[in-house]
């Protein structure tokens, strides 16, 4: 994830400086809406649009390592993140009859990059996520038909099944 001030606005624009750059995410999946928060908070405008009628989230949990986590600080969400997860320990793997094919110690992870992996409920990090947008950001229902890239004289453009267009400045 790239530090949200990377995601401003180029200095040449004929933008007013009050209408922000607009972006259209598809897909409201962990990375959808991780994307969606950062560009949200580097200013822009930001709409979701998800095939599904409504949040599904497929998954008990999941583990993130370190580099999720600092990811999940960038946008803010790491404290969080790590209040409702759980360190992840020692373990590894046995035969069926119980002799240890490998072994994992993950406080040497904890020592070399200053963090440890964690498992959460996946459903726990969609909320979260979710939490970080304003209410209506995330479209439900909206089948993407098209993507139009645009150029440089126009934006691009999103079609959606319901006969919907959306211009975009960047579509992700």
């Amino acid at each position: 994830m790239t530090d949200a001030h990377a995601l401003a606005a180029p200095a040449e624009s004929d933008r007013p400086e009050t209408e922000p750059l607009h972006a259209v995410v598809v897909g409201a999946g962990l990375g959808g809406l991780a994307t969606a928060v950062a560009l949200h908070a580097a200013g822009w405008s930001v709409e979701v649009l998800e095939q599904a009628p409504h949040v599904s989230v497929i998954g008990a949990g999941i583990a993130m390592a370190p580099n999720a986590l600092r990811a999940l600080d960038v946008l803010g969400l790491g404290d969080d993140v790590r209040a409702r997860a759980a360190v992840q320990g020692a373990g590894g793997y046995r035969t069926p009859g119980g002799r240890w094919l490998i072994r994992t110690d993950l406080s040497a992870v904890a020592e070399r990059l200053g963090d440890t992996f964690v498992v959460l409920r996946r459903r726990d990090l969609v909320d979260l996520l979710l939490a970080r947008l304003s209410e209506g950001t995330v479209r439900f229902a909206a089948v993407v038909t098209e993507v139009d890239p645009g150029g440089d004289d126009r934006p691009a453009v999103v079609l959606t099944e319901d006969g919907g267009r959306t211009e975009a400045d960047l579509v992700v």
